[in-house]
């Protein structure tokens, strides 16, 4: 259930949908993210820990976790 009103007709996306479209495109395009920590839901971190249990269980690898949420993301902030 989404925490705003209007967020509750926004499409879900799988974790296998997403780990299809990793795969698809490769992890160098993608940065982990997500919204989660208002009230009822669960806190970044153990978003986080979802995000990435879901995506392994998916056949995304360690090594494109990485990718994702450490090498993409230091290349954009640091150029």
């Amino acid at each position: 259930q989404a925490h705003l009103p209007f967020m509750r007709h926004w499409r879900h996306v799988s974790y296998k949908e997403s780990a299809g479209h990793i795969k698809e495109i490769g992890a160098q395009n993608f940065v982990l993210g997500t919204d989660l920590g208002q009230t009822g839901n669960p806190s970044q971190p153990d978003g986080y820990a979802m995000l990435v249990s879901g995506l392994m269980a998916e056949g995304i690898g360690r090594e494109q976790i990485i990718t994702m949420g450490r090498e993409v993301p230091g290349k954009l902030l640091m150029g």
